[in-house]
């Protein structure tokens, strides 16, 4: 496994198993020419861009399969190539000075979006439209999509910084969790330009994306013996090209107005004249001022079953003139009636590069804005390359090297030459609203301000005080441990290095009514014991520079710390000395009685002798935490509580020097009323009540949206989010009781919890399991206290007994009728899982129709599902989309007749590149074959059930299909049976996916269509929809 940098986002927080994907085999990762799976990438590291790495580099359970190879005696290898280079900061940084543009940063796996972005900025005359949207001075851009991108515009084009696009994703819609996922530029794109048509609609720019983007397609269907022609004319803002068996991007055009003929059972219906054969195609009718060409890359690879990437070669130009006329003189591309004084020459604007595989990667982007000089977009960074790194190096490779190149054109966007100059206008200052230019420049003065800070920062220090009254206000409600925390104290000042300590003494008497010869200060830091404490003296001279005392830190572009305890020390008080210590006392008195709560304050802080036994000053200690001389109390030592509580009870018999652990300054004594055990205290000490304190949390919790998958009614769920406070060691049940009794529902278990990802603001992809024994630590699964909760209707335990399978319905004769979704406990048999389909279709059934479940992965049945097992048994996946159940043909109802057989029979294909390969393209079905029957009484039998024309199924051929897929050819003599011998009516059910089956080989005519929902998700990133509000 060779390791390299890749584009930094989260995962989808599953191993890659699960069957008939393409993560489940090592041929489906990208590897060398050696075997290794091998992803490469580069990255400029910096302070702002320190983290960098894969989403997903390999399934870990492809690397645990030994079958595959990794893991040889509990050992992998994992070689990692690491090339330094120098990062030229005045590129990376500087880069307006360099080239003229800046870069945006990377959210976590935005790239494709700053791609798009950059690549629509340098649209000039969609820029200048976008800053004349009209937008209002009191919008926050956070809110406004127009203004937000308003914004990004103005930094792209006037600051020297990369841009930061938080506020316009946010205007989207989005969360972290979205920034963190990566989706298809392509796919954007398209999503973005249809906000802004909707945004510019009743504006002075309304149509822009229209006028820039659309083309007209004209797709025709003509009858070739009849005098028949249907025309449909189609609009479209981009167009998919297809790359594979393409060499070069007039290939790709010639492939999209390609013609085909419509024949035997493909026959084109003609209104009025029955089928007829037909010649169907499309021509444009006309081309955009600015082309958008989407590569076709990712494509579904039928011997693999899964979606790849194509890193073919393919060759696109700088100039292409799409005005070809054919051999006849006609125009190659264009329908008779499009406008022929139009010039159809492209000159390339921008380049949008895809990095990687089909299972994630990175975008950057080269553009020439000038028409000349190429530039690389890359994030943050921009660069000057030659035009041979922008195009030629982007055109895939022709057969593969050592090291696979996964960097290639993924989207090109060419411009009509003739319209060059008015598409690539001049934008100035001038196009821009006031009301965004004055915002805008108050943006740049306040970063302007925070660099002058950041740079004159190792010229301050930040000094936190607390005092007596701070301590108590913490410690008596709600941090009961240590003193204070000094991130909240109110009295906090940017002070410069070279303020006399006089002068701060002086101010902080002015602040805290303090007289300045009263004032001692303790710096808080951490003592040997790994306790922050106020344990050092600031002892100094007045006229010594705050930046002069120990501790004070110079670094350059740092503010240092300097946190004190201020003692008001009281007239007549003595000096310290070696022998006395500086102490702060706590009581704590135990909950019972009348009290329903415990009891802990802080009382004061003192001076005490170091060499006097504490036994002769606990009247004093019972003095001042106003207890009577007769209540009955122990001396505590509160030594720290991270990372658990640690207290040592003092003895009396000693000095605070000679204790097991010797007092130091700024310790902590907590006075502890002993408890009456009559009295039934929860918490009898102050180590059980700051163990209770250690263990309480405040959790967020947040309502999970059910899947678009689920029959849950998403209008019954709550949406509110809440804060309890809750225990680590609390139960799975306890919490589900407190969150149940919070929304008031009826069972204290009618709520599922799914864990937050650990890096994003998201629920991870599976709900928590119930368990008795789970605490919340265990369910939060981090020290981020996040649970995202989901109502159901039956109590937990029960509710994960139910599976909810989503079931495609067939007839007799395997045309699909509907699909329907079915709940149903996993211990109940698929017998009943039948009958509740048969529930669920209604009068799609008869009462006497006999049902048959089956899977069915890449066109293949997987397992025939015995109606006597249960249905976990037969591990059926949940919600899966490869359910079939189907309507028993009568023939088939008693396969023990006469010895007959049951066989997996297919309609395949075969590739060229792929010879003696089937490639099935129809859905699969079991067929009744008697002992004795031929290959060739097979095929008239065929012919007849599916009524095909003998001309056609002439061609047609029977072949045996392994589980490999390969194929061999069978004659018509050929006794079935004979070669299956595994298909008797006593291994219907169960697993068929090792096994045999009968093909019929032909050609198949309508690929697209066939395989048409297989390129829903073209790109193979996370495959969820990109949302975005106006």
């Amino acid at each position: 496994v060779d390791v390299a940098g890749g584009d930094g986002s989260e995962g989808d927080e599953n191993d890659g198993g699960g069957r008939g994907r393409g993560l489940d085999r090592k041929d489906d990762l990208p590897l060398d020419a050696e075997g290794n799976v091998f992803r490469p990438s580069k990255h400029a590291f910096s302070a702002e861009a320190n983290d960098w790495g894969f989403n997903q580099f390999i399934p870990l359970s492809t690397v645990m399969d030994e079958n595959e190879g990794f893991l040889v005696d509990d050992t992998i290898l994992v070689r990692v190539e690491v090339q330094v280079g120098f990062f030229d900061l005045a590129e990376g940084h500087e880069s307006r000075k360099k080239t003229g543009y800046v870069g945006i940063l990377n959210q976590g796996a935005t790239c494709y979006m700053n791609s798009l972005l950059q690549t629509m900025f340098n649209i000039n005359v969609l820029r200048k439209a976008v800053y004349n949207l009209p937008t209002n001075e009191d919008d926050k851009p956070s809110e406004s999509m127009p203004l937000a991108l308003q914004s990004v515009f103005h930094m792209l084009q006037f600051t020297d910084i990369a841009v930061d696009t938080q506020d316009l994703t946010k205007s989207f819609g989005w969360d972290v969790g979205d920034a963190f996922q990566q989706h298809d530029a392509q796919e954007f794109n398209r999503i973005l330009c249809d906000r802004l048509d909707e945004v510019m609609k009743g504006t002075k720019v309304e149509g822009t994306i229209n006028t820039l983007f659309q083309g007209h397609f004209q797709n025709y269907i003509e009858c070739i013996n009849i005098d028949f022609k249907s025309v449909r004319k189609e609009e479209f803002l981009d167009l998919q090209l297809v790359v594979k068996d393409c060499k070069n991007i007039y290939e790709s055009f010639d492939e999209y107005c390609a013609e085909e003929v419509l024949d035997g059972d493909n026959q084109y219906e003609a209104e009025g004249h029955g089928k007829q054969d037909a010649k169907k195609g499309g021509k444009f009718e006309s081309l955009p001022p600015v082309l958008n060409i989407q590569l076709r890359r990712f494509e579904f690879d039928f011997y693999k079953m899964s979606m790849v990437k194509l890193n073919d070669l393919h060759e696109f130009y700088g100039d292409i003139d799409l005005d070809v006329r054919d051999e006849d003189g006609n125009l190659k591309y264009f329908s008779s009636t499009a406008d022929k004084t139009v010039s159809n020459k492209y000159k390339l604007l921008a380049v949008l590069v895809h990095s990687g595989s089909v299972h994630g990667g990175h975008y950057y982007a080269y553009i020439r804005p000038d028409g000349t000089h190429w530039l690389k977009f890359d994030d943050e960074t921009v660069t000057n390359v030659s035009e041979e790194e922008a195009i030629e190096e982007n055109w895939g490779v022709s057969s593969v090297p050592t090291r696979m190149r996964q960097a290639n054109a993924y989207m090109l966007v060419y411009v009509r030459a003739s319209e060059w100059d008015s598409i690539m206008c001049d934008v100035t200052e001038d196009d821009i609203a006031d009301h965004i230019r004055s915002r805008l420049r108050a943006e740049e003065a306040a970063r302007e301000l925070e660099k002058k800070e950041a740079a004159e920062a190792h010229l301050y220090v930040r000094m936190t005080v607390a005092t007596d009254m701070d301590i108590k206000s913490q410690v008596d409600s709600a941090l009961f441990m240590d003193l204070v925390d000094v991130s909240t104290l109110e009295t906090s000042m940017k002070l410069p290095k070279k303020m006399r300590f006089g002068e701060v003494k002086q101010m902080m008497g002015d602040k805290l009514g303090i007289p300045v010869d009263q004032q001692r200060y303790w710096r808080i830091t951490m003592n040997s014991q790994g306790a922050v404490r106020p344990h050092t003296l600031v002892d100094c001279a007045d006229d010594v520079p705050l930046g002069s005392l120990q501790g004070i830190r110079n670094r350059q572009g740092q503010i240092s710390s300097f946190n004190v305890y201020l003692e008001h020390v009281a007239p007549g008080t003595g000096e310290l000395s070696k022998t006395t210590r500086s102490i702060f006392v706590k009581k704590y008195i135990a909950d019972g009685g009348s009290r329903k709560t415990p009891q802990l304050e802080y009382v004061k802080h003192v001076v005490i002798p170091s060499t006097i036994s504490f036994g002769n000053m606990l009247s004093n200690f019972k003095k001042i935490c106003g207890m009577d001389e007769s209540t009955d109390c122990v001396l505590l030592e509160e030594l720290k509580s991270v990372p658990d509580v640690n207290m040592q009870e003092i003895d009396l018999d000693k000095s605070a020097d000679d204790q097991e652990f010797p007092l130091q300054n700024g310790a902590i004594l907590v006075v502890q009323q002993t408890p009456d055990p009559c009295e039934g205290s929860a918490f009898p000490t102050v180590t059980d009540f700051f163990t209770r304190v250690k263990d309480r949390v405040q959790v967020t919790l947040k309502p999970r949206t059910p899947s678009p998958a689920s029959d849950k009614d998403k209008k019954n769920q709550p949406s509110e989010v809440f804060t309890l406070e809750m225990m680590k060691s609390w139960t799975y049940d306890d919490v589900s009781r407190a969150v149940a009794e919070h929304l008031k529902l009826d069972h204290p278990l009618k709520v599922q919890f799914t864990a937050r990802s650990v890096y994003v603001e998201a629920p991870r992809p599976h709900a928590i399991p119930y368990s008795k024994d789970a605490t919340l630590q265990d369910m939060c699964r981090s020290q981020i206290y996040t649970l995202f909760y989901e109502v159901i209707d039956l109590p937990l335990p029960d509710f994960e007994k139910l599976v909810t399978l989503r079931v495609t319905l067939h007839d007799a004769k395997h045309d699909e009728v509907t699909t329907v979704m079915v709940t149903i406990p996993r211990d109940d048999t698929v017998s009943d899982l039948q009958d509740a389909i048969k529930k669920a279709v209604g009068d799609k059934v008869k009462s006497s129709d006999v049902l048959r479940c089956m899977e069915i992965h890449h066109w293949k049945i997987w397992q025939v599902c015995d109606p006597q097992l249960q249905i976990g048994e037969c591990h059926m996946e949940a919600n899966s989309a490869n359910l079939r159940a189907e309507v028993v043909p009568h023939a088939q109802m008693d396969l023990d007749k006469d010895g007959m057989m049951h066989v997996q029979s297919l309609q395949v294909e075969e590739k060229e590149n792929r010879p003696n390969q089937a490639f099935p393209f129809s859905d699969p079905f079991l067929m009744d074959i008697s002992p004795t029957e031929t290959v060739g009484d097979l095929k008239l039998r065929v012919q007849k059930e599916m009524e095909i024309p003998d001309e056609e199924f002439a061609e047609w051929k029977v072949v045996l299909v392994t589980s490999l897929l390969t194929m061999e050819p069978l004659d018509d003599g050929v006794v079935v049976s004979e070669k299956i011998p595994d298909a008797g009516p006593d291994v219907l059910y169960g697993r068929h996916g090792n096994r045999s089956m009968i093909g019929f080989w032909h050609k198949n005519k309508n690929p697209r269509r066939t395989h048409a929902h297989l390129h829903r998700n073209a790109y193979g990133g996370s495959g969820a929809t990109i949302k975005m509000k106006i």
